[in-house]
């Protein structure tokens, strides 16, 4: 299969006073499409930093990440926000709704930005609201919803631009069980139907129980690469 994502000897210094912390030392990885992904490790072991520099949200040392075909980092700031924007969906453990949006506006922020019209941005909003599960809640603000409504909302978000990938950093780490059971659900199932690309950092065994590749960082390198048996 062609690789939708490929890392190509990714590493990344921290320089804090006279130290040098090397989060990242010559990750190699590439991923395809529909794949579904969790990245885990100890603290320190460099997953966030990895999903951080996927996205185009900070710059490696050294190395290369290529999207679609695409080098990221032979761009501008402005180009690298404009990939993002269309091309990379993001998951964030603390949500990151704007809260002065309502459910349906934060679905469709992303897509303002774009320069979409109204109703087509509606039309979007509203069958992503009913793919995660949150008909009728779509006038509510992110304080009027449950901390699990939020992270579906979050979800939806991320999808709204039909992206090449979606990224997600911790996103059970503030739900309960319950909820925790019920995203991970909704996130396989989009996966299965979108067959958009999901790649997960986390700590959360239930989450790598539903991915279907679990990489495991150690100390800034690929300690294991396992895709599981279908």
């Amino acid at each position: 299969m062609n690789a939708i994502l490929q890392c190509k000897h990714l590493i990344k210094k921290y320089h804090q006073g006279d130290t040098t912390v090397n989060a990242l030392r010559g990750v190699d990885l590439s991923f395809n499409k529909g794949e579904f992904v969790a990245i885990s490790g100890p603290s320190g072991s460099g997953k966030s930093t990895l999903l951080h520099i996927i996205g185009s949200l900070e710059q490696p040392s050294d190395g290369e990440v290529i999207l679609d075909g695409m080098p990221l980092f032979n761009h501008s700031k402005q180009e690298l926000a404009d990939l993002r924007l269309n091309r990379i969906g993001f998951i964030f453990q603390a949500y990151n709704l704007i809260p002065v949006l309502t459910a349906a506006e934060n679905i469709e922020f992303l897509l303002q930005l774009q320069g979409v019209d109204a109703k087509t941005r509606r039309a979007r909003s509203t069958e992503l609201l009913h793919q995660v599960g949150l008909d009728g809640l779509g006038e509510r603000k992110p304080g009027q919803l449950s901390g699990g409504q939020q992270q579906r909302v979050a979800v939806a978000r991320a999808l709204s631009n039909h992206p090449s990938i979606v990224l997600a950093d911790e996103p059970t780490a503030n739900l309960d069980s319950k909820n925790s059971d019920e995203l991970l659900a909704l996130m396989s199932k989009l996966n299965e139907e979108s067959q958009v690309t999901i790649i997960v950092a986390t700590h959360d065994p239930k989450v790598i129980s539903h991915t279907k590749r679990h990489i495991v960082l150690t100390d800034g390198r690929v300690d294991t690469d396992e895709c599981k048996a279908v």
